[in-house]
């Protein structure tokens, strides 16, 4: 594949992130696409008609608003009913999301007219709380607050409150009449409980899982929470492969047609060893992949107008910028856009930032090497600035949800630090374990041959990152690189579907072996 081919990928999926085109179907024929104002698109449905949603986990009831009469279709509130939790959002499946946002009890103690709810037990459900999304935070004075699941607690945090104030009322970070803490990475949450102990014991006070994004943006005071008995909560949900794989599984298409969605499987050992499957429209298309069903093209016109530019077509205005999202520009304002750290890409963040951060030449800002200088030295400001605008790069190239826990740092070396620390365990070792595991396992499993090699090749770049050959003598080095290809070629075949069995016999008998 060369190179405007690989950008004209890349274009398009970026296209397919970001553009609003016309509205594709989200729910089978026949069955109710909203309640109120939230969209409900399949697997998800209204019942109580049974071919609307995938199975009861999904099913979504309508409830009216007690202020309401029952013939006010516009407050109707939905719920899933499986867990009796209200529903706020199904969030678009694009890039293969697989979330939804609902209404979460917050846990009150010792607090007039306030019951003490514990959170709802997802266990056994397809659903648990994001460990990206949320944030634990707790309300009160000389407390600790924990959040136990499994006979563990996940997260916990203190607050004191000096002199009779309440400290800083816009947010948590100093622990001072309210204390916040994240969920850890290695540990999938369905159900916990909430304890506080303090003294003294009798006052108010209160905790609660909630979305990180909404606490920053929605509040002036962290303790406006008090009048309210729910906040909003990001759930994940899960499709397991040996349950619904048969059902969404498509043939190869043969005919050329691309606009077929797939499915793919991703082996996370983590979700109770249960294989995850997720699906999604091709490039350049949109729609509801679960319906099995083509997917939508999607301006097309603004796709071939950008790949263009990227291309640098002479048609291409002289006086219109181009920039690629992967090369450097020397401007403060080329932020790498194509990698958004998310708490699970951490590897291939890192070293998408270090190599923008080298090629502007400012490496030393993270390292160390450009030491700070004194206050009111001649160089400060030069410094300052400099500083300023590589944090910038690392904080705008984040998840708005974990943006929050590393904008107070002061320099971008402690950002850099402070985010190795969070999502990278010291070991390489456990990331090519990872990377070895996913590579033996990846299997084409009906979807395009092309997309099947991509995620293949993808993770084989990350091995060789990972695992860089340190031979000095040029005839052994070529002979192992010889022998890898090789040992790929075979698992390519291997992973191929039983439709392209003659195809795999022909390539076998082939000598010498093609490379991948």
């Amino acid at each position: 594949m060369n190179i405007i081919s690989i950008i004209r990928l890349l274009w398009r999926i970026i296209i397919l992130s970001r553009c609003y085109g016309a509205a594709a179907p989200i729910a089978k024929p026949n069955c109710t696409t909203h309640c109120g104002d939230v969209a409900i698109p399949f697997p998800f449905g209204i019942g109580p008609n049974k071919d609307c949603y995938l199975d009861e986990w999904f099913q979504i009831d309508r409830r009216h608003d007690n202020s309401t009469t029952s013939a006010n279709y516009s407050r109707q509130e939905p719920f899933l009913k499986s867990v009796n939790l209200e529903l706020l959002t199904i969030f678009p499946f694009e890039d293969g999301t697989q979330s939804i946002r609902v209404k979460n009890p917050i846990t009150f103690f010792s607090c007039e007219g306030k019951e003490t709810r514990q959170p709802q037990n997802l266990t056994g459900s397809p659903f648990i709380y994001s460990r990206t999304h949320n944030i634990f935070i707790a309300v009160g004075c000389e407390l600790f607050a924990q959040m136990n699941s499994d006979h563990e607690t996940v997260a916990g945090c203190g607050s004191i409150c000096h002199n009779n104030t309440d400290g800083d009322y816009d947010n948590c970070y100093e622990g001072i009449g309210c204390c916040q803490d994240t969920l850890p990475r290695n540990k999938l949450t369905s159900a916990f409980s909430i304890e506080i102990t303090s003294n003294p014991m009798g006052d108010c006070k209160y905790a609660f899982l909630v979305e990180t994004d909404w606490f920053a943006n929605n509040l002036t005071n962290f303790r406006d929470v008090k009048d309210m008995d729910s906040v909003p909560v990001v759930l994940d949900w899960i499709l397991n492969v040996h349950d619904y794989g048969e059902r969404f599984r498509e043939k190869p298409d043969l005919t050329g047609n691309q606009s077929t969605p797939f499915c793919t499987s991703n082996y996370d050992f983590t979700w109770y060893n249960r294989t995850r499957m997720i699906c999604i429209c091709p490039p350049g298309m949109e729609g509801n992949p679960y319906l099995v069903q083509p997917c939508q093209d999607r301006m097309a016109s603004l796709e071939d107008s950008a790949v263009l530019k990227l291309e640098g077509s002479s048609r291409t205005p002289t006086n219109t910028p181009v920039l690629n999202p992967v090369v450097i520009q020397n401007d403060a304002s080329a932020v790498p856009n194509t990698v958004k750290l998310n708490g699970s890409n951490y590897p291939l963040w890192s070293k998408v930032l270090e190599m923008h951060i080298a090629g502007c030449g400012r490496k030393g800002f993270v390292t160390g090497s450009t030491e700070e200088p004194a206050e009111n030295s001649a160089g400060y400001e030069t410094w300052e600035t400099g500083n300023a605008i590589v944090k910038g790069w690392l904080i705008n190239s984040m998840e708005p949800a974990i943006m929050g826990f590393f904008i107070h740092l002061r320099t971008a070396k402690e950002v850099w630090e402070e985010v190795a620390r969070t999502y990278y365990d010291g070991s390489d070792i456990s990331q090519i374990y990872e990377l070895k595991v996913k590579s033996f396992r990846l299997r084409q499993e009906g979807r395009p041959v092309g997309v099947y090699y991509a995620d293949l090749k993808s993770v084989w770049q990350e091995l060789d990152q990972w695992r860089p050959i340190k031979m000095a003598c040029a005839v052994d080095l070529k002979t192992l690189r010889d022998e890898i290809q090789i040992d790929r070629v075979y698992a390519f075949l291997a992973g191929l579907d039983d439709l392209f069995d003659k195809v795999r016999s022909d390539i076998l008998r082939t000598q010498p072996l093609p490379s991948v």
